[in-house]
């Protein structure tokens, strides 16, 4: 390789991290990205060649079983992948016997902040790495992807768990770190199906509230000096007023449990309507909720919901009572709604809503056909 034998370490390094984002599903988790492919669903299959051969090349069993599961998504480049195996013939060789992950497994990428739990009937990713909160703004080549749960059971698949606020238009709840509680096990990858372990994320966001100028400061022609607050522009002379500043702190805890997982939700500060949305792959379909409209979704009042999807289940609820002042919609935030924009996920979509102060416990148990 160019005359460099050292850079087949740095991709093989690259290629075992890429083993722990491989999900059920054979695709590759990308929802740390700060790519394109943050909101969108990347396939396994071009990383085909480069498992093969480092497969072949270093013996590496568990290679041999990302490169056996690539395959069984078809070539991504069938041009390339003939042109290197007539180029190497040594890729055509037979792969070593392929070793898959152990079904009982806890990961953590603490770099990026990213955990997954695996047990033989779910597995739970848990993300806390957005850059959103060190830099205030959406922008490309920022982690900007608010999902910070996923659960897949079979079939049946929870592919986000977002959580809006309606807090001065700052958009949904994404988290300002991960941290592994007290009493669970170190970073890395650790033994088990993470029975006991739990992550914490959590969010402040502030916004003031702007005073009156003092009566010398004031124009009669009304005349005052366009600025920015952060949130948005005006000419109001923000520099020159008091300011009240109010500020809501979100705690979600995650606690992976041997059938599904725990989510526990915590809003200090002032009151205001917040929407948990669950949105799922589709092909399922949903019991035990209320329809809103084909654009939103559906919403769980009362009781416990089902996604099914052919044998496999996911319960989830409880769900809470329904109020005009708490709709059961995603908020986007400003940075994109004063364009017009959003970044929504697509797929079918529940709702459960609620006010802060307080907290609200999200129960998710997996049923397997």
């Amino acid at each position: 390789m160019f005359g460099l034998p050292g850079l087949r370490d740095l991709v093989e390094r690259n290629l075992t991290a890429t083993l722990d984002l491989i999900r059920p599903d054979g695709s590759v988790e990308t929802v740390q990205s700060r790519r394109q492919d943050q909101n969108g669903t990347y396939p396994l299959a071009p990383f085909l060649l480069q498992y093969r051969r480092l497969a072949i090349e270093r013996d590496r069993a568990a290679f041999a079983w990302a490169a056996t599961l690539a395959a069984r998504q078809g070539p991504a480049e069938p041009g390339t992948l003939l042109t290197e195996a007539l180029l190497h013939p040594h890729l055509a060789r037979v792969l070593p016997a392929p070793v898959p992950p152990a079904a009982e497994r806890s990961t953590l990428a603490s770099r990026v902040r990213l955990a997954t739990d695996t047990s033989p009937v779910r597995t739970l990713v848990t993300y806390g790495g957005s850059d959103y909160p060190a830099f205030r703004t959406i922008r490309s080549g920022l982690a900007n992807n608010p999902t910070f749960a996923r659960l897949f059971a079979g079939g049946a698949i929870l592919d986000s768990v977002r959580l809006s606020r309606d807090f001065f238009g700052l958009g949904p709840f994404r988290a300002e770190g991960l941290d592994i509680m007290e009493g669970a096990e170190g970073p890395g990858v650790v033994g088990g199906s993470g029975a006991g372990r739990r992550y914490r994320l959590g969010e402040t966001v502030s916004a003031a509230y702007f005073q009156p100028l003092p009566a010398h400061l004031r124009s009669p022609e009304g005349t005052y000096e366009l600025s920015d607050d952060g949130r948005f522009s005006a000419s109001m002379s923000f520099g020159e007023r008091a300011t009240t500043t109010v500020s809501l702190t979100t705690t979600v805890v995650v606690a992976p449990t041997a059938a599904g997982a725990e989510l526990t939700f915590s809003f200090h500060g002032p009151e205001v309507a917040w929407a948990l949305e669950l949105s799922f792959v589709p092909g399922g379909v949903l019991e035990g909720v209320e329809p809103i409209d084909a654009a939103t979704g559906t919403h769980l009042v009362s009781g416990t919901g089902t996604y099914r999807a052919g044998a496999d289940t996911i319960r989830f609820g409880p769900g809470l009572a329904a109020s005009p002042d708490t709709p059961p919609l995603y908020r986007p935030g400003q940075d994109y709604s004063f364009l017009g924009g959003t970044d929504a996920v697509a797929g079918p979509k529940v709702y459960i809503t609620g006010r802060s102060p307080g907290t609200y416990t999200l129960q998710l148990t997996v049923e397997r056909g």
